[in-house]
């Protein structure tokens, strides 16, 4: 009988926006089913892979990006980060979210008294891993330390120059896994514990070279002595791999936060053999086979960036004047004669659009030729692929707008053509960055990066090989998140004209891509913030089948998914919909009514998210003891993290933010003191206040952490 593994979660349709709480419950039956262990990873990564030549001449290049990477174990004797492949001499888990972060339930008395094996190791796929060097951790001294601590590793009972960085504190488990779930199914008790161990691997330096070709993919695995004790003057034990999942199911917890700044999901079918940025859970049964029982559920992330700078609101003027054009164009060679010049003035309301949003553009082209040219507007994708090597490759994808014809030796004014005012932005993935901050590594670079052109053709032919040539006048846009505020397009429209550059150069120069305070649009946190999500187009459904985790898959129909884009349609206005205050309401009748939403709805921060948009002027008053009680009716620890984000949106711009609101919301957030105030001092209008912060986070890294956020 094949193993039974389901992942259900909270929100079925699997769409998240970013920041926002992945929650659910993994369901195991396999009585007696012996193995290494069950597991749950949640991952954010892009890959992309090309090839050139074929047969014996074929090159083939792939590249990778993870964002963010965590690892459960739901059933079994160790622990593990994520894999950083490449990583060489040098691991630095800080670089990918989370993927250094272990979670490792524990009793009461283990917060006094408890050894771990830590061990960094060199993956090998379809060979036995290579040690690299370990340590014997005293837990309980890592945690009173408050601070991080390198440690040297050991091999075989020697000393190793070789040094991991760790932090460490105790939560309590509910603080990290859901106990309560929408369905009101019951945890399995076998898994419940009343702590949780909350281990970070900052970075492992100098390790040995654990391959002949090639650099080392590693990752650290944490478990605990086998027998109880270990004797550090020799090899330390391996991990007891050889367990039995009980004759019972199993349904076990997990909860994962999407990063704030997220990289939204995104498919380019067409652009190489493969382009692409997922989100998957995969739970698996580790059976020391290659046909390792698993399912995987694909998420679809929407993104809250890139959003334009001001000047990207003002007018665009562009001219492509007197371009020669031929009569034929045969294999890319003019050889035929000069036809005549074609001149193109296109004039664009702005150079930032959201998917879906309508565009007024106006303008002139004139045809001096002999011949009728066809004509049309076309947003072309420009996708820039790259190896860990800086090999690189760009691929791009057309979408026609609109189609027309110019008669010989005449001008036609683009307004006036009929249909032309239908013009919208397709339902494209939103501009990308990269992702990944610079300096770059062979384990930490930028996969894929893609920008937008908006240009205007006239001349070629789609009839035969042989016919016009084809001229262009082209001028890069930022296809952003959410649709402009009309108020701050009003407010653009005497600035001068950006410069027409590169489209990759035009996206790193103009789109904010951070979380910094930006007044041009909003920061998208769910539909509240308007827009509606739908289908990509020319994506269909994408198979998300990977032969390497998929072979023994339980469930194959999870593997299909259709891509979905937030758009702003024609039909919906340039900002989220306006709501007022209502007349006559208090202060504390409006916030009495969000208490009681919010204590009748599981989903808290979807629930706060509305209330923001439709009390806006409420919203921006709130007082620290306000946060206070909207926080307290906040059950689940991770969910509090989500709701100071639809509040810090609420508060942007409007300068009343002070370090009181973080004292309060730190106070009321005991677990996750440092997240949330990352999240809020940015934000503050009275930065030299930032001592009474800073002495609420016990850990000096976190505090570190936290004081470089100010601005």
């Amino acid at each position: 009988m094949s193993p039974l593994i389901r992942i259900e979660l909270e929100r079925p349709d699997g769409v998240y926006y970013a920041g926002e709480v992945v929650r659910g419950t993994v369901t195991i039956q396999a009585p007696r089913q012996r193995c290494r262990g069950a597991f749950l990873s949640f991952k954010g990564f892009a890959h992309v892979h090309w090839h050139t030549g074929s047969g014996d001449n074929r090159s083939d290049y792939d590249g990778n990006t993870t964002f963010q990477e965590q690892r459960h174990t739901l059933y079994g004797n160790y622990f593990r980060t994520g894999l950083l492949d490449e990583a060489g001499e040098n691991a630095c888990f800080d670089r990918v979210a989370d993927s250094g972060v272990l979670y490792i339930p524990c009793d009461l008395s283990e917060e006094k008294n408890w050894i771990l094996i830590v061990r960094v190791n060199d993956y090998d796929w379809g060979k036995r891993d290579d040690l690299l060097g370990e340590i014997l951790l005293d837990v309980p001294q890592l945690v009173n330390s408050g601070v991080k601590e390198t440690f040297q590793m050991m091999r075989n009972g020697r000393n190793v120059d070789s040094f991991i960085t760790l932090s460490a504190k105790f939560l309590p488990y509910e603080a990290v896994f859901p106990t309560r779930s929408r369905s009101g199914v019951n945890v399995s008790v076998v898994v419940k514990k009343p702590l949780c161990l909350v281990l970070r691997i900052h970075q492992a330096v100098g390790l040995r070279r654990g391959d002949y070709f090639g650099k080392n993919d590693v990752y650290v695995q944490v478990y605990r002595p086998p027998d109880g004790n270990a004797d550090i003057t020799k090899a330390l034990p391996k991990p007891d791999k050889t367990i039995e999942i009980p004759n019972e199911e199993l349904i076990m917890p997990f909860a994962f936060q999407i990063l704030a700044d997220a990289p939204g999901s995104a498919e380019f079918p067409g652009v190489g053999d493969q382009c692409h940025i997922r989100y998957c859970l995969r739970a698996y049964i580790d059976t020391a086979n290659w046909r390792d029982p698993s399912v995987k559920r694909i998420l679809q992330v929407i993104p809250n960036r890139p959003l334009p700078q001001l000047a990207l609101l003002a007018p665009a003027r562009i001219e492509a004047l007197d371009q020669p054009i031929y009569d034929c164009s045969y294999c890319g060679l003019r050889c035929c004669k000069l036809s005549g010049l074609i001149s193109t003035k296109l004039h664009l309301e702005r150079l930032a659009y959201a998917p879906g949003e309508s565009v007024r553009l106006g303008g002139e082209v004139t045809n001096d030729s002999n011949k009728t040219l066809p004509f049309s507007i076309v947003l072309t994708v420009c996708v820039l692929m790259r190896t860990s090597r800086g090999t690189q490759t760009r691929g791009d994808r057309f979408f026609t707008l609109f189609q027309s014809t110019v008669p010989a030796q005449s001008s036609i004014c683009l307004k006036d053509l009929p249909g032309i005012d239908q013009i919208r932005i397709p339902t494209v993935f939103p501009s990308f960055y990269g992702g990944m901050p610079s300096p770059y590594t062979a384990a930490a670079y930028p996969c894929v990066k893609w920008s937008y052109t908006f240009q205007v053709s006239i001349g070629g032919s789609i009839n035969s090989c042989c016919g016009m040539t084809e001229v262009h006048a082209r001028v890069p846009v930022l296809i952003c998140s959410a649709a402009p505020y009309s108020h701050q397009i009003e407010a653009a429209s005497g600035m001068p004209p950006v410069e027409a550059t590169d489209p990759f150069h035009f996206l790193e120069t103009y789109a904010v891509t951070d979380l910094r305070e930006i007044d041009t649009a909003p920061t998208v946190t769910g539909p509240e913030d308007g827009g509606v999500t739908i289908a990509a187009e020319h994506t269909g459904t994408v198979n998300a089948y990977n032969a390497n985790e998929d072979t023994d898959n339980v469930d194959g129909s999870l593997l299909n998914y259709e891509p979905m884009v937030h758009t702003f349609s024609a039909a919906s206005p340039y900002v989220p919909a306006a709501f007022t205050d209502a007349a006559g309401s208090t202060h504390d009748a409006i916030m009495d009514e969000l208490l009681k939403e919010m204590d009748d709805s599981f989903d808290k921060q979807r629930t706060v998210g509305q209330w923001v948009r439709k009390y806006p002027a409420q919203a921006q008053n709130l007082s620290p003891n306000d946060l206070t009680r909207i926080l307290d009716e906040v059950n689940f620890s991770l969910d509090k993290d989500a709701v100071v984000g639809e509040l810090v949106v609420a508060f942007q711009g409007t300068g009343k933010l002070t370090c009181a609101h973080v004292v309060a919301t730190m106070k009321s957030c005991s677990f996750q003191k440092a997240d949330v105030a990352k999240l809020m001092v940015p934000h503050v209008k009275d930065p030299e206040n930032k001592e009474v912060v800073l002495e609420q986070i016990d850990f000096l890294f976190e505090r570190e952490e936290v004081l470089s956020r100010f601005l």
